[in-house]
């Protein structure tokens, strides 16, 4: 086994059978052998090193082409540097809360650099003036006279930092969390041993920015040298039929999504075109992320049949930035399970206990078993361990548990304790088997009883008129101090009286809940993180100031046009030029005085 990836890198040097193939919208193919890949990213190393960057460095990768992340990615490693994937701007209309918060990361982060394109390095001048730092486009890197030459030093200490994996935001402000070489290797072996078999090819569209796109999908397969097919992301979100072509055309056995790419590609694909495709070749298809709907992984496995899809393919897991990614995983060939609970005692008592008689009732999906050599345990407040089907906060222990979050120690002491995580997330074992019901910060408590926040958002699968995966569900308290529910959902239809009542009739049918107000909002408005997760918190606070009201009624500021929104982040960007050089030139009138390295 590998001490650290660059020792991988040194293993795929003489690899030119084996590589990487980088697929774009157009369905045009760039293959990398081992051999390329890794020759290009010592040349990389040797560039940034020929920048003035220096082994210890933090440098924020903000880069939307695969191939050009991965390369500069490996090549932050191959230099000692500590990579910070930060992601890019999705689109113009947003581009204002994606500075907000990549101005955040690069606060926390510190970085020595941000490594971006040309495209948007204007949108970074502001952020990079305020951090003190300096832009390096791709650009640069690839025209610079020292990109012929190789990084030198010592290798890294395995518990040293490798990289900054910055959490997703959905529940609270962005962390960064730090990954060691030791976690990588070996939550990558984990991956490689348990879940990606030795003859596999995968096919991934999962960003790279995030963990489960650049741990499961690049560095665990670069470890095992293993093919792996990129599609670019935007490419799928328009087109997630993309995805499936792939795996049909190249008989991949493997790939990778979030939750939400599930109902995504049953509403997009058309059964016309699922005939026209063999998927009898994928022997894993992993679902983590997020909450996971039994009822989703039916409708996908149904809705993929006719192409030879197998149901036991799915494979439920579970995991989190904070132990490194996977934690648990059902096994290769096992059908993924679930549990039908009485919903009253699971809600008001925290017992998974078997349904009563004419009852209400829950289905909660299994996420698997914990990964080899790690543990889990179901505990109280206090941090005493539960019973099984009791539910409880879920608590990893292993190697794979990271070194807590950078500059933020606070947080790390209340998080990490003796190479324990309290994940913040709940759930309850039964048979060896983890079941996941939520977040504790996504608790609904309404009348002494706790409903996910996730239930009650799932129960609006299906209603035309709310867009699919766009509802939020929290508590408020009402005028008297009593809590109540509310929904905040897109709609694209102007009658929001028939959204509202459609609403909370579904949920009173489905759970028996009282609704107390239903907020319909324009497509788009729902705050989300980079990783297409809804922000439920950003959600309430802007639900309870008033804001997401406003821009319901149309008593906001009308919606900027697209000429005036380009006109504006365009004088935007001059400003930020102006600001970045003059701070890049103060820099280095004082770098030349004191001696600093440039």
């Amino acid at each position: 086994m590998p001490r650290t990836v660059m020792d991988a890198m040194a293993a795929a040097a003489d690899i030119t059978d084996r590589g990487f193939t980088f697929v774009d919208g157009s369905a045009g193919e760039h293959w990398m052998s081992f051999q390329e890949l890794a020759r290009a990213a010592r040349r990389r190393a040797g560039t940034l090193r020929a920048l003035g960057l220096v082994p210890g460095d933090r440098i924020a990768l903000i880069i939307t082409e695969q191939r050009s992340f991965v390369v500069t990615f490996l090549a932050a490693l191959a230099a000692q540097l500590v990579p910070v994937p930060v992601y890019p701007p999705s689109s113009l209309a947003k581009v204002d809360s994606w500075r907000q918060a990549t101005e955040g990361i690069v606060r926390t982060a510190r970085p020595a650099a941000l490594v971006t394109t040309d495209e948007v390095s204007p949108l970074l001048w502001s952020v990079a003036s305020r951090a003190d730092t300096k832009i390096i486009t791709l650009r640069q890197l690839d025209s610079h006279p020292g990109a012929e030459s190789t990084a030198a030093g010592s290798d890294p200490d395995p518990d040293d930092v490798a990289f900054l994996q910055f959490t997703s935001g959905s529940t609270m402000a962005p962390r960064g969390v730090m990954v060691s070489h030791r976690n990588l290797v070996e939550n990558c072996t984990r991956i490689n041993d348990d879940l990606l078999s030795a003859d596999i090819t995968g096919v991934s569209w999962l960003p790279l920015y995030h963990d489960m796109g650049l741990i499961g999908m690049v560095l665990a397969p670069l470890l095992a040298l293993r093919p792996i097919f990129f599609l670019d992301t935007l490419a799928f979100l328009k087109r997630p039929a993309l995805w499936f072509d792939l795996i049909h055309r190249h008989r991949a056995s493997a790939t990778f999504a979030p939750h939400f790419a599930y109902p995504l590609a049953v509403r997009r694909i058309s059964a016309a075109a699922v005939a026209g495709w063999d998927l009898s070749c994928l022997r894993l298809v992993g679902c983590g992320a997020e909450p996971i709907d039994a009822r989703t992984l039916r409708t996908f496995a149904g809705h993929f049949a006719a192409a030879g899809l197998r149901p036991e393919a799915l494979c439920p897991s579970y995991g989190l930035a904070e132990a490194t990614l996977i934690s648990t995983y059902t096994p290769v060939g096992e059908h993924w399970r679930s549990q039908i609970v009485d919903a009253d005692r699971l809600q008001r008592h925290g017992e998974a206990a078997p349904p009563t008689p004419g009852g209400k009732t829950l289905e909660i999906v299994g996420c698997g078993t914990v990964v080899k050599g790690h543990s889990l345990r179901i505990i109280d407040p206090s941090g005493r361990a539960l019973p099984e089907r009791r539910v409880g906060e879920i608590e990893l222990r292993g190697p794979s548990i990271t070194g807590g979050y950078f500059a933020d120690p606070a947080a790390t002491a209340r998080t990490f304790s003796d190479g324990a995580v309290r994940t913040g997330d709940l759930g309850y074992v039964a048979d060896g088997h983890l079941f996941v019901t939520g977040r504790q910060r996504d608790l609904v408590i309404v009348h002494g009883r706790n409903y996910a926040a996730q239930t009650i958002e799932w129960a609006l699968d299906g209603l035309s008129l709310v867009r699919a995966g766009h509802a939020v569900a929290f508590a408020y308290p009402d005028n008297e101090g009593v809590e109540q529910i509310a929904v905040v959902c897109e709609s694209a239809t102007r009658d929001v009286a028939d959204v509202q009542h459609a609403v909370a009739a579904r949920i009173s049918e489905e759970l028996g809940l009282a609704v107390g107000q239903v907020l319909v909002v324009r497509p788009g408005t729902l705050p989300k993180t980079s990783s297409g997760k809804v922000q439920r918190a950003k959600t309430r606070a802007l639900f309870l100031d008033g804001t997401l009201g406003h821009i319901a009624q149309g008593k906001g500021a009308a919606r900027r046009s697209r000429p005036l929104l380009i006109a504006r982040l365009r004088w935007q960007a001059v400003l930020g030029s102006v600001r970045y050089r003059l701070e890049t030139a103060r820099r280095t009138r004082r770098q030349r005085a004191t001696g600093e390295p440039r």
